[in-house]
């Protein structure tokens, strides 16, 4: 007697290869998608940290401009961090906290350029100002009961200085701080005393640094100008 042939079909390997195609289509559209999200995303990013380099930049020029003026001014930059240092002698008579006429003008071109009142942009990437008072370990006499005394009300008054000339406080956060004698300059040891043995040294110790703090990331909404 003859065998029936079976009328059984074994549909399970189209099957699998068509979930396998459905599959690998979905991981190929899953890719695209996360690959176009990350190249607008730096399409967004990019044009912001240029627009902040470009106002470390414009920062960097209007000291230069100043240090050939004649102010005692130096600029460092690490990556969003701004320093700037001068020294106090320029901007205080000894022992005194009112801002000299020359420190109060150089406070005034200072707020000029963040605000943009010295004729450029006003620093859209700027969003913090922090001042720091230092001295040497020189006794203090007078009105002051100490070096870090001091050092506090001169930061104290270049922020309000620098507020005066424009900087608002609910826009761009402000502090000030005093270090009195025990951050000395260019001091490889924790030896307060020998890094104030000359005269050179203690004039390096007696500063003031104003650190601008930047920011990479555009605030919401931010459309870049091109």
């Amino acid at each position: 007697m003859a065998r029936r042939r079976s009328s059984t079909v074994n549909v399970w390997p189209v099957f699998t290869d068509a979930m396998l195609a459905f599959a690998l289509v979905m991981v190929l559209m899953v890719t695209y998608q996360v690959a176009r999200f990350i190249e607008l995303d730096d399409e967004e990013e990019e044009p912001w940290i240029e627009l902040r380099e470009e106002e470390q930049e414009q920062i960097d020029a209007r000291i230069e401009e100043l240090r050939q003026s004649g102010y005692n001014i130096e600029v460092t930059r690490d990556g969003i961090i701004q320093n700037l240092q001068f020294g106090a002698d320029v901007t205080f008579e000894s022992g005194d906290d009112a801002l000299s006429e020359l420190g109060a003008d150089l406070m005034s071109e200072i707020a000029r350029e963040i605000t943009g009142r010295a004729g450029g942009e006003r620093l859209e990437t700027l969003t913090e100002v922090q001042v720091q008072g230092h001295t040497d370990n020189v006794p203090i006499s007078g009105s002051f009961r100490s070096n870090w005394e001091l050092s506090t009300a001169r930061a104290t008054r270049v922020v309000e200085s620098l507020i005066e000339g424009g900087l608002d406080p609910t826009e761009i956060d402000m502090s000030a701080s005093g270090y009195g004698e025990f951050r000395p300059r260019n001091c490889p040891s924790d030896d307060i005393e020998a890094c104030n043995e000359t005269p050179a040294a203690r004039a390096e110790n007696r500063r003031l640094e104003m650190r601008l703090v930047f920011t990479d990331t555009p605030p919401p909404g931010w459309v870049p100008d091109y």
